[in-house]
């Protein structure tokens, strides 16, 4: 079961960000609609999660940490890193390797790329379970006499602080490329 408290959260922080990052403005370049699209698709997965853990469908909702993940992931990628061709093919449908995107984002702090190697070193097995109905999802819906939801308060305030932190990594992003000073000071104070 849910706390109450962390949803309440949870969907003021999301209502919060829709209020700032609707109608953002960005500099013409090939490039920032693609990496806009993903970050809005990152912030589209956080909502999601925060309507499906008050529904209380929570494997779903966990279903979705990894998706959000990747795609903040891929956005990050294709703004700093990717080659022009690199971005061409990735938009012709080639799919890079997470392992390969996380690599060339470093794992210096400024980049954001430690707290990546930090989730993949500590997480990203548990991310892929949850995706892709592995044990983790499947311990979380039986009991000895049961089946039903047993998800704990701690693993769903878990995913909600996931969820929570790549918003706030997104919606950092966006406002910078919207050259939204003020914005970001928001977001600081906010988070």
């Amino acid at each position: 079961m849910h706390s109450k408290e962390d949803l309440r959260k949870a969907e003021n922080f999301g209502a919060w960000l829709h209020e700032r990052t609707n109608g953002l403005a960005f500099k013409a370049d090939n490039r920032i609609p693609i990496v806009e699209v993903c970050f809005y698709l990152a912030l589209e997965h956080h909502d999601a999660i925060i309507v499906l853990v008050g529904a209380r469908l929570y494997g779903s909702a966990w279903a979705l940490a990894r998706p959000l993940l990747e795609a903040y992931v891929r956005g990050t990628w294709l703004l700093r890193h990717a080659s022009q061709v690199e971005l061409e093919d990735f938009m012709k449908g080639g799919r890079p390797n997470f392992y390969k995107l996380i690599a060339a984002i470093g794992s210096e702090p400024e980049t954001g790329g430690a707290w990546l190697a930090e989730i993949q070193k500590n997480i990203w097995s548990v991310l892929n379970d949850y995706t892709h109905g592995g044990a983790t999802q499947i311990s979380q819906r039986f009991t000895e006499d049961t089946i039903e939801s047993t998800y704990s308060e701690k693993v769903l305030a878990d995913l909600l602080t996931i969820a929570r932190e790549v918003a706030i990594r997104v919606a950092a992003e966006l406002f910078a490329l919207a050259g939204q000073e003020s914005l970001l000071e928001q977001l600081s104070k906010k988070a």
